[in-house]
């Protein structure tokens, strides 16, 4: 007697079972595609080149704040290259500068985190390891300027008497007004651009001196 040998439902349902399996997997695979261009699209419109972030790499034309001098500086062209509790390390056109989070610009601030407490304690760690205080550090800049403008003054000082000194010597020999009149009016000049220069760093000095009577001042009243 020959035998039917019909197909059972399990062996009819093997290659259906293994088509779906990869169909899901593929569909997966297409997903994961998708997601990742969705980051990247994400990432790129916030975060790429964009100045509003405060992150490694953001951008902005330029920052001004006050300098050890009393004026202020300008960078300009900055790139965030490290953010700290206190504020942020850039690169600029003129090399690399720290921004204190009070002269960070304003679409900065709202993107860094900072915390009074925090940004105290880092930069009192900061002072402690360098080995020298802020305190010291504003000496030893403050004698550098008054070497600075010592030599400057003494330089002036030379350069001019030293040009005084030529010009009497060509008035020696000269016996008539139209001979002497030309060297006496450049001496008369420069005798005018001197006590110029003088009145300045006079001015200077004052302003100097009322400056570290009033921080004398803000610091007996800052400890009582």
């Amino acid at each position: 007697m020959q035998r039917n040998h019909l197909p059972t439902h399990h062996s009819a349902s093997l290659p259906s079972i293994a088509s779906e399996r990869k169909c899901n997997a593929a569909k997966r695979r297409i997903a994961r595609g998708i997601a990742c261009v969705w980051v990247y699209i994400v990432y790129f419109f916030l975060f790429s080149g964009s100045s509003t972030y405060a992150q490694v790499g953001a951008k902005v034309d330029a920052i001004t704040m006050p300098n050890a001098a009393g004026t202020s500086a300008t960078f300009s062209h900055c790139v965030v290259t490290k953010i700290e509790p206190d504020g942020v390390k850039v690169s600029h056109d003129g090399g690399f500068a720290k921004i204190p989070y009070q002269f960070l610009p304003e679409a900065w601030k709202k993107a860094v985190p900072y915390d009074d407490a925090n940004a105290k304690e880092f930069k009192e760690k900061q002072e402690s390891q360098s080995g020298t205080t802020l305190t010291d550090a504003q000496k030893i800049l403050s004698a550098q300027k008054d070497e600075a403008r010592i030599r400057d003054e003494e330089k002036a000082k030379n350069d001019y008497r030293e040009r005084v000194a030529a010009l009497r010597l060509q008035l020696v020999g000269k016996k008539t007004y139209k001979e002497k009149s030309p060297i006496t009016d450049q001496l008369k000049r420069l005798d005018i651009v001197e006590r110029e220069r003088l009145a300045t760093l006079e001015s200077q000095k004052e302003i100097a001196r009322k400056l570290e009577a009033k921080k004398r001042s803000d610091d007996l009243q800052s400890k009582k």
